[in-house]
């Protein structure tokens, strides 16, 4: 695992001034650096197959995230690897269609004109794979992701368009009436159910107060709850 120290990245001031800025151009921002954060991790990845080709049971077959993608293509071309993506930000994924966003539009300015603007400008797909262009195919970048294939002698390419070429499996963990599914995704992309981190002992993932309380009387009044969370921060487990 490679991409150094998330936490530590993201109490950074750099990260906390772009998370307090509540606009569609941020989070698009933020969602077009996504994976040139983890560039720098090319060859670790490479090297790693690489090395583990000479054990008695080499890899068979490699799953990416979000952050990785790019990378990831590399890996199957490279290292002749099947790959396929376990992905639980659909919205990264491409779609022409009009209604499929890249992000969503909030209401920040208590104007209608500025938010419609932004909503306009910033939302839309085309508007994530221009800024993406610009971040990860920077000829002035050393870690550039046409570069990095250079290295490998593959050619340029752009990553979601070659999955979508090679039908590359797509795992949502999301039952399908979470949202409308884009007409125009491919048929490797599979939604399933939403997945649960659970122990294998009931006593270690006990609740805390106050937290034990308020989920004991929610389920007593028979109410739902839903958690929002932050996916990439550690979690204490069972040992």
């Amino acid at each position: 695992c490679c991409g150094g120290d998330t936490e530590a990245r993201m109490s950074g001031w750099v990260a906390q001034q772009a998370l307090s800025m509540k606009t569609e151009l941020m989070q698009l921002v933020i969602m077009a650096n996504s994976e040139a954060e983890f560039f720098c991790s090319a060859p670790v990845f490479i090297h790693h197959m690489q090395e583990l080709e000479k054990e008695p049971k080499p890899v068979d077959f490699v799953v990416f995230g979000l952050t990785v993608a790019g990378i990831a293509a590399i890996i199957s071309e490279y290292c002749q690897k099947p790959i396929a993506g376990f992905i639980l930000q659909p919205s990264c994924i491409p779609s022409t269609d009009a209604e499929w966003t890249a992000v969503q539009p909030i209401s920040t300015h208590g104007l209608n004109l500025l938010d419609s603007i932004e909503e306009m400008a910033f939302t839309s797909h085309g508007s994530l794979h221009f800024l993406k262009s610009l971040v990860e195919m920077n000829p002035l970048a050393k870690w550039n992701l046409n570069s990095i294939r250079d290295w490998y002698g593959l050619p340029p390419m752009d990553t979601w368009d070659l999955f979508r070429r090679c039908n590359v499996p797509i795992v949502i963990p999301m039952q399908e009436n979470t949202f409308r599914r884009p007409k125009d995704w491919w048929s490797g992309i599979q939604l399933t159910d939403f997945i649960f981190l659970r122990s294998g002992k009931a006593q270690s993932g006990g609740l805390k107060e106050p937290t034990a309380s308020f989920v004991a009387s929610a389920h007593q009044d028979g109410a739902k709850i839903c958690l929002i969370t932050f996916s990439s921060m550690m979690v204490d487990r069972a040992a």
